[in-house]
C-alpha cells in the first residue's frame, strides 16, 4: 500500500466506527475493509480483498446507483449520498455515503454503508402481496393482475415449481428460451441445455447459497442458448417462497432480454480498448483534461515518463497545482486559469512546466475536444521543444552574461597583453583596487597591483609554462597603498592571430583569511582545554576510586554484623550500585589514558594476552557456561601497544559473556587470531543475543546502550573504537538477533614506530 494512503487510513480510527465502511482508491479498488457484513455484498462472494474492484461485489441492482454516486464524488470532490436501495429482508433498505478525502496529495474515498428499517405503509393484502409473492388463488385480484402483466410485458414471466420440477412461463419467457408456448420444461433438461455452460456453475452455486441462507430475493445475469446456436443475455429477478420446513418451494420471477445492451457494452469496450491501446502505447506524451477546471482525467505512459509524476498524483489534480505554467501571457492570476484559457482558446500553444524533480521542460501543445463519460474534455498531445527553447535562452543568457560581467560580478575580471598592459577590466576590478576608470584601462600596469614587487613576474612565468594558475592566494596592493588578500586565477589564451593574452579574475578573501586565522587560534585553545579536561577526568577518576574501594570493603565487613534479611538486601543494592560506579570510573580512566598517554609499542604474544584476560574474567557470572574456542596463527615480531590491545579484548569478551543466551544447546565464544608480517586480523564471534539492525550503526557512539537491560555506562565499545583508532586499525561488526555477533579487527604492525 502507498505509504501516504497507509498513514491516512491509520490516522482515522476506523476500527471504532459502528457502520460498515470501506476505503477505495480513485479507480474504485479496495484499499481496506471494515465491518462489512455479507448482506451488503453479492451473497456468493467472499469479503472483497485488497485491490479488488469493489462494485463487482455489490448486488447487480445496486451497482448503477453506487457508480453514479462514486462518479459524482470523484468529479465534484464532495460527499455523495445514494437513494434508498431495497435489501433481502422486508422493510430493510441500504444507503451509501461516499466521501472523498485528500491527504498529502493522495485521494481516497471513504464509503459508509447504512442499513435502514422502514415499515411498509401498505394495506394488509397489498403489503403481503408486495413482500411475499404467492401462487395466485383462482379468481383473485392478484391472479388477474398477474395475468394482465404476463400478457402485456415483453419480459419473460415464470413460476418455477421446485416440487413438480416444472416451470410455467408467459409468451416472452418461451420466446427467450426458443421453445413453443405452453410446453412444459423439465427443470433438469432446461438447466442442462438452455443455460450457457460457462454461466451454469456460478448460477447453481448462487442459487444454493440463496436457499441455504433463506433469502427471499435473487438477481443474476446469464446467457441462454437458443436452438439456432445463438445465445442471448438476460437479467433474471426472482422471488422465493419457502414451506413450513423452510425449504425453497417455488420461485416467481421475470427475465429481461439485455442482449442489445450487452452487445453495445462489448462494442464499446472493444472501441475503448482500441483507443486505450493507441493511447497507452503512443510515443508522444498525451494527457486528457476536463475542459471546465483543467484537471487531469487520464495520461499515457509517455506522459508519466516525460513528467516524472505517477498516475495517482495526476488524476483529479489541476495542472496548475502541479506547477504547470503557460507562456501565453494572458495575465490570469493562476496557472489553472492560464490552462483553462489556453485549452479553450486555441489548438496549439507553447507550454512551460516543471517535472516532478523540478526539471524545466518546454512543449508544443496540440489540443482536440473529446467527450468522455458525458464530460467535455480536451485531449492534449505534447511535443518536446526543450532543446529549441534552451538554445534560444542560451543566446539571451550569453547576452546577459556580458552585461553581468560589467555590472554585477563582485570578482575583478581583467585581460592583459603579454607585456602586462591592461586591455580590459570590469567595474568590480576598478572598485577592488580603487582605480580611476581611465587608469584601469591605460596607465596602471599589471605589476603595480602586487604587494611583492616581483610576484607578477613569477606568475607570468608560471602561466607561460603551465598555461594557467588557479586559486593562488596573493597579497595585492590598492591604489591608496592599502593591502588585501586576493584569490587569483588566470589562463593564457591566444586569438586567431596567435597574439597572447592573460584572462584572469581576482577575489578579495581578506575576511576569509582573518576567519581562518581566528579558527586556527580557536583550535589551539580548544586543544589546550581538551588536554586540561582529560587531566581533570583522569585525576578525578583516581580520586574517586580510592574512597569507592573503601566503601566496597566496608560493605563486605558490614555483612558480618547485619543479620536482618532486609538490611542485607539493602547492603547488596548499595554494593551493586558501587560496583557499577567503579566500572564507570574504570572506563573513564581507560578512555582518559587512551587519549592522553603515548603508545607503548612492544612485541605481543596474543595467546598469552588472551589467557591473561580469561584468567581475570573466570570469576565473572556464567563464565563457565560458555565453550571457548581459540585459534592462533602467530608469527614472531608483531608489535603494538599490549596494554591497549588487552583493553580491547577485555571489553569485547565481557560483552560476549554479558549478552549471551545460556539456555541454548551450545553457547560458545570463538576467537581467531591471524598474524602476518604487516598486520593482525582478529575475529571475535559468539552465538549470543545479537544486535538489532536499528542499533548496529550506533553501538560505537559514546554512552550508547543497545540493550534495554544494559547496566553499563555505554562507554565500553566507544573506548574499543577509539583505542583501535589510536593503534591505527579498524573494526567492523555484523550481527543478527538471536543468532550472534562477529567483530572483525585489523591492526597494523607498528614495528616501524620503534625505529
Amino acid at each position: 500500500m502507498d505509504p501516504k494512503l497507509s498513514n491516512l487510513i491509520s490516522h482515522h480510527d476506523t476500527q471504532s466506527w459502528a457502520h460498515p465502511h470501506a476505503y477505495l482508491d480513485f479507480e474504485g479498488k479496495v484499499i481496506s475493509i471494515g465491518r462489512l457484513s455479507d448482506e451488503l455484498i453479492t451473497p456468493v462472494h467472499e469479503q472483497p480483498s485488497q485491490g479488488a474492484y469493489f462494485p463487482d461485489y455489490l448486488y447487480v441492482e445496486h451497482r448503477e446507483e453506487f457508480l453514479l454516486c462514486f462518479a459524482k464524488a470523484k468529479t465534484q470532490q464532495t460527499p455523495q449520498v445514494s437513494k434508498l436501495l431495497l435489501l433481502e429482508q422486508p422493510e430493510e433498505y441500504l444507503r451509501y455515503s461516499i466521501s472523498p478525502i485528500i491527504h498529502h496529495g493522495a485521494m481516497v474515498f471513504l464509503v459508509f454503508f447504512e442499513k435502514i428499517k422502514i415499515p411498509l405503509q401498505l394495506t394488509e393484502t397489498e403489503g403481503d402481496a408486495a413482500q411475499h409473492p404467492v401462487q395466485p388463488s383462482s379468481g383473485s385480484t392478484i391472479e388477474k393482475r398477474l395475468e394482465f402483466i404476463a400478457k402485456a410485458t415483453l419480459d419473460g414471466i415464470y413460476d418455477w415449481d421446485r416440487q413438480q420440477r416444472k416451470i410455467w412461463g408467459n409468451k416472452g419467457f418461451y420466446r427467450m428460451l426458443g421453445v413453443e408456448e405452453g410446453q412444459d420444461v423439465d427443470i433438469q433438461e432446461w438447466w442442462t441445455n438452455q443455460i450457457h455452460q460457462d454461466d451454469r456453475p456460478y448460477l447453481l452455486e448462487k442459487i444454493a447459497w440463496t436457499f441455504q441462507h433463506k433469502l427471499s430475493k435473487i438477481t443474476h445475469e446469464y446467457r441462454i442458448n437458443r436452438p439456432d446456436g445463438s445465445y442471448i443475455y438476460v437479467l433474471d429477478h426472482g422471488y422465493i417462497l419457502y414451506n413450513q420446513k423452510q425449504e425453497a418451494e417455488r420461485i416467481v420471477g421475470a427475465i429481461t432480454d439485455i442482449t442489445q445492451m450487452k452487445e453495445a457494452e462489448i462494442q464499446l469496450k472493444a472501441s475503448e480498448e482500441k483507443f486505450r491501446r493507441t493511447f497507452s502505447s503512443a510515443p508522444v506524451p498525451i494527457a486528457i483534461f476536463r475542459s471546465d477546471d483543467g484537471s487531469f482525467v487520464d495520461v499515457n505512459a509517455s506522459f508519466l515518463e516525460f513528467s516524472g509524476f505517477s498516475k495517482r498524483e495526476l488524476i483529479g489534480q489541476s495542472a496548475g497545482s502541479l506547477g504547470l505554467h503557460l507562456l501565453s501571457g494572458k495575465g490570469s492570476e493562476s496557472a489553472e486559469d492560464n490552462v483553462a484559457f489556453e485549452l479553450n482558446s486555441q489548438k496549439r500553444s507553447e507550454l512551460e512546466f516543471s517535472t516532478k524533480t523540478g526539471e524545466k521542460r518546454f512543449v508544443l501543445v496540440s489540443s482536440e475536444w473529446v467527450q468522455i463519460d458525458h464530460v467535455a474534455c480536451v485531449l492534449t498531445m505534447l511535443y518536446d521543444i526543450t532543446e529549441r527553447k534552451l538554445a534560444e535562452e542560451k543566446i539571451l543568457e550569453n547576452q546577459r552574461l556580458v552585461n553581468s560581467i560589467n555590472q554585477n560580478l563582485t570578482e575583478g575580471i581583467y585581460r592583459t597583453d603579454d607585456s602586462g598592459n591592461f586591455v580590459y577590466v570590469n567595474k568590480a576590478f576598478i572598485e577592488l583596487f580603487g582605480l580611476k576608470e581611465q587608469e584601469g584601462g591605460t596607465k596602471t600596469s599589471f605589476g603595480a597591483l602586487f604587494s611583492e614587487g616581483k610576484k607578477h613576474l613569477e606568475l607570468l612565468g608560471k602561466l607561460a609554462n603551465e598555461g594557467c594558475i588557479k586559486d593562488e592566494e596573493i597579497k595585492m596592493l590598492r591604489q591608496d597603498g592599502s593591502q588585501f588578500w586576493g584569490l587569483h586565477s588566470c589562463i593564457l589564451s591566444k586569438d586567431t592571430n596567435g597574439e597572447v593574452f592573460y584572462d584572469g579574475a581576482i577575489v578579495d578573501i581578506t575576511n576569509r583569511k582573518q576567519y581562518e586565522q581566528l579558527l586556527e587560534d580557536k583550535n589551539v585553545e580548544l586543544e589546550k582545554i581538551n588536554k586540561e579536561l582529560d587531566r581533570f577526568v583522569y585525576s578525578a577518576s583516581h580520586d574517586l576510586r580510592a574512597p569507592l574501594t573503601s566503601i566496597l570493603g566496608l560493605l563486605n565487613i558490614a555483612k558480618y554484623d547485619v543479620k536482618e534479611p532486609v538490611g542485607l538486601k539493602y547492603l547488596d543494592m548499595i554494593k551493586t550500585s558501587a560496583e557499577r560506579l567503579q566500572k564507570f570510573i574504570k572506563d573513564l580512566i581507560n578512555y582518559s589514558r587512551n587519549s592522553r598517554t603515548q603508545l607503548n609499542i612492544e612485541e605481543v604474544n596474543f595467546k598469552q594476552l588472551i589467557d591473561e584476560t580469561f584468567e581475570e574474567l573466570k570469576f565473572a557470572g556464567d563464565w563457565d557456561k560458555i565453550r571457548k574456542e581459540l585459534h592462533f596463527q602467530e608469527q614472531d615480531g608483531f608489535y603494538t601497544d599490549a596494554y591497549r590491545l588487552k583493553m580491547i579484548f577485555n571489553n569485547l569478551i565481557v560483552n560476549s559473556i554479558k549478552y549471551h543466551r545460556f539456555r541454548q544447546e551450545d553457547p560458545y565464544l570463538y576467537i581467531d587470531v591471524t598474524v602476518n608480517q604487516d598486520k593482525v586480523t582478529i575475529l571475535i564471534k559468539d552465538n549470543g543475543r545479537g544486535i538489532s539492525q536499528d542499533h548496529l550503526d550506533h553501538i560505537f557512539d559514546m554512552f550508547y546502550r543497545a540493550a534495554e537491560d544494559s547496566e553499563g555506562s555505554g562507554l565500553g565499545l566507544y573506548i574499543v573504537k577509539e583505542t583501535i583508532h589510536r593503534l591505527k586499525g579498524s573494526i567492523q561488526v555484523s550481527s543478527k538477533e538471536r543468532e550472534g555477533t562477529l567483530f572483525t579487527i585489523a591492526l597494523p604492525n607498528l614495528i616501524s614506530e620503534l625505529e
